[in-house]
């Protein structure tokens, strides 16, 4: 039976319960009373209290998750909501890519019609070729680049990427997409195992000062199996993925929002921004909250899958490095507070009506390194916080660390009421959260 309630799914990109303590044991902080402390986090936190005064919600339920999948990533986690467990162990490129394969990439965009706009003869190269944080490698490249037009070509430090950087007013969105694309296509031929090809443009303010901006493209690994989402649009429920869902889980989607279509406009989502580009970073989440606002007020019943990746990109993996003083966590909480802001206010609009679902995740955590100063991708145990809206489920605690698959089988039964396999059943792994779940239904 199909229903006519809507599902939203927000993930809170990089904030697992571990790397959420230490946040906030580093920077002895706590949160203020709000929606995601009633639908639970204080007492996933254990210790860490965000508001000792505020009950649960007689209409939430919370539990831990787990990754079953073997690599810690965005990618790994989003599919595994979805029905994927992906068992291959992919690995970093520490050295950086090999030289062979970058001048075919090259060649390739050349044949493919792209030209350098700062060569008279149009050549293509890449500079760098290191493994980096995607920051520092563009702020230690940008004069080379800007002066020669080669793109900056950098390997991930947390993922099995490559990354391509180019300042936005040399190479334009299609031209920087294809070279994503073609270093994606030209990998597997050179036996290089990677999740992703990310083309990742900036602006150089003038002030000595870069910022990434949101026309980042992706190429992904292809799924192969059905879905979720598959399942979904085979009972014509309405399906939207926000941000870089689309990219992260391309598929049949009624409906790809990314953040860089969205105008802000709501009073709410203005002021979230405005308080993130106070401190000099460009984030992404305003605008994909602003867009589930729009859909859910646009729409009927349907699944709202959305990523908020700034807690990841901005402040994840320079987690315990200092700016004026300060630890770059700190902004991990204030933008984890904005969240719960809008979301409280989008919650309680008449975008949500009774019997509207509200499920808060992670898709992994943030592991900290102190000899090599950075933060790496993580598994851990991943908070789920769910508000069944109106729908009385006693604010039980389960903490059964089921896998993230059990999200995906949540959705199916409140949006498309059917279950979804056995094959997805046996993903969720430990039985204690469905098995609940299933009794409650019943």
């Amino acid at each position: 039976m199909i229903r006519d309630n809507k599902v939203v799914v927000v993930v809170i990109d990089a904030l697992g319960v571990d790397t959420l303590k230490n946040y906030m044991g580093w920077t002895g902080r706590y949160f203020p009373r709000g929606l995601l402390s009633r639908m639970g986090i204080s007492k996933i936190l254990y210790g860490y209290s965000l508001d000792s005064t505020s009950g649960m919600a007689e209409d939430s339920f919370h539990s831990l998750l787990t990754q079953r999948s073997k690599t810690p990533s965005s990618v790994m986690g989003h599919r595994e909501m979805v029905g994927i467990n992906n068992q291959t162990p992919y690995k970093l490129f520490p050295d950086g890519f090999p030289q062979d394969y970058l001048d075919t990439v090259a060649k390739k965009l050349m044949e493919n019609g792209l030209r350098n706009p700062l060569r008279t003869d149009g050549k293509i190269d890449f500079i760098f070729n290191q493994i980096c944080g995607g920051t520092k490698a563009i702020e230690m490249n940008y004069n080379e680049h800007e002066r020669t037009g080669f793109p900056i070509v950098y390997a991930s430090m947390c993922d099995p990427l490559i990354q391509i950087a180019v300042n936005r007013k040399i190479w334009n969105k299609d031209e920087s997409d294809m070279m994503a694309e073609v270093a994606f296509e030209l990998a597997e031929e050179h036996n290089l195992l990677m999740e992703r090809a990310i083309s990742r443009p900036y602006e150089n303010t003038g002030d000595k000062r870069i910022r990434r901006n949101d026309e980042r493209h992706d190429r992904v690994i292809p799924i192969t199996q059905r879905t979720l989402i598959d399942l979904l649009v085979d009972r014509e429920f309405y399906t939207s993925g926000i941000g870089k869902i689309p990219d992260l889980v391309p598929g049949r989607w009624t409906s790809e929002i990314g953040a860089s279509q969205v105008k802000i406009k709501d009073e709410i989502f203005v002021k979230h921004l405005e308080d993130v580009e106070e401190t000099g970073i460009k984030g992404s989440n305003a605008a994909c909250l602003q867009a589930l606002y729009n859909e859910l007020n646009n729409n009927q019943g349907g699944f709202y899958f959305v990523n908020l990746v700034d807690t990841d990109s901005n402040y994840g993996h320079t987690c315990k490095e200092r700016v004026n003083g300060k630890l770059v966590c700190n902004g991990a909480i204030d933008e984890l507070i904005r969240i719960d802001k809008s979301l409280e206010y989008i919650f309680n609009s008449s975008a949500m009506q009774r019997g509207d679902i509200l499920i808060v995740t992670a898709d992994h955590g943030m592991q900290w390194n102190d000899k090599e100063q950075y933060g790496y991708h993580s598994i851990e145990p991943l908070p789920l916080m769910v508000n069944m809206k109106g729908r009385n489920t006693g604010g039980v605690s389960l903490m059964s660390k089921s896998t993230l698959a059990s999200v995906g089988y949540i959705v199916a039964e409140e949006a498309g009421g059917f279950h979804c396999g056995q094959e997805f059943e046996d993903m969720c792994k430990a039985r204690k959260l469905i098995n609940w779940y299933d009794d409650f239904l019943r």
